[in-house]
């Protein structure tokens, strides 16, 4: 069963480990901007809420390749919309996405 919680200063070593591995961003990276899923005591996915002045930009979402395709991602998504505080937009840099 897939858990979810915020992200403590203690995973953040473990979330740039993956976020690196998918390419992601990894600036200015605060424990506190992340949800993780968790699966046996694992960090099996998570998603990054960046604050601007006026709005929530999701700015990374990774999911370890084992769990890929079980929906993971978009229940990572929908926990974060459950729980941001104002409008949450999207962008990528990633030209055939």
């Amino acid at each position: 069963m897939i858990r979810f919680r915020r992200a403590e200063s203690d995973d953040l070593a473990a979330v740039k480990k993956i976020a690196r591995r998918f390419a992601l961003d990894t600036e200015d990276m605060q424990a506190d901007q992340f949800m993780l899923a968790i699966h046996d005591d694992k960090i099996v996915g998570f998603g990054r809420l960046k604050k601007h002045p006026d709005i929530l930009e999701l700015g990374s979402l990774g999911v370890v390749k084992e769990r890929r395709g079980s929906g993971v991602g978009k229940m990572i998504v929908e926990e974060i919309l459950e729980r941001a505080e104002n409008d949450v937009y999207i962008t990528t840099v990633i030209p055939d996405f």
